[in-house]
């Protein structure tokens, strides 16, 4: 004769969604809750709550400075921080989100990215001492913006990259001094 099953009364672990690239993507990307992978923003939510630490964690090792869509829509109590005039690691120090080794490693990748648009900045400057705003079609930044958004996050990030962008922009400066000098 058959047997009635009988069921455990224990609480069964409510876990969301299982991990899936879906859900991943969806705490990272954003989206609403009709993102195709939640049904609605309540269930959305609870999933963030049982997985933001573990993506917390990684979003820390691997994009220093940044957050997921996730947790700027349920954690930060910002609106949208895509409408910001400032870098998304700026309004997180404001915001007291950056440890200090994450931000060390911010200060050390925005020295790096100074390094790497110093030609950039020449023109930039170069293109400015000429009065010239458009450059092959192309709207340039102004310096007079460029200095003060660089000058702005030195400050922010500490002496070392203040320092840093202090001898660029001098470099900058005195090479396209000697370029003139030299233009015919």
């Amino acid at each position: 004769m058959p047997r009635k099953r009988v069921r455990s009364k224990r609480k069964r672990d409510k876990r969301p969604a299982e991990s899936s690239l879906d859900l991943i993507c969806s705490f990272h990307l954003g989206g609403g809750f009709d993102d195709g992978v939640f049904d609605s923003l309540e269930e959305k939510r609870a999933a963030w709550q049982y997985y933001r630490d573990q993506v917390m964690a990684e979003y820390r090792e691997s994009w220093p400075g940044e957050r997921p869509a996730a947790w700027w829509q349920f954690d930060s109590g910002i609106e949208s921080y895509k409408d910001s005039a400032v870098d998304e690691w700026e309004l997180l120090l404001f915001l007291g989100e950056l440890d200090p080794e994450e931000l060390r490693t911010v200060r050390r990748q925005w020295i790096r990215t100074l390094r790497d648009l110093c030609d950039s900045l020449r023109y930039v400057y170069h293109y400015h001492r000429l009065g010239l705003v458009r450059y092959l079609g192309y709207i340039s930044c102004p310096w007079p913006v460029a200095c003060e958004t660089l000058e702005r996050q030195a400050d922010l990030l500490g002496a070392d990259a203040a320092a840093a962008w202090d001898a660029m922009k001098q470099s900058i400066i005195e090479s396209a001094d000697a370029y003139i000098l030299m233009d015919p």
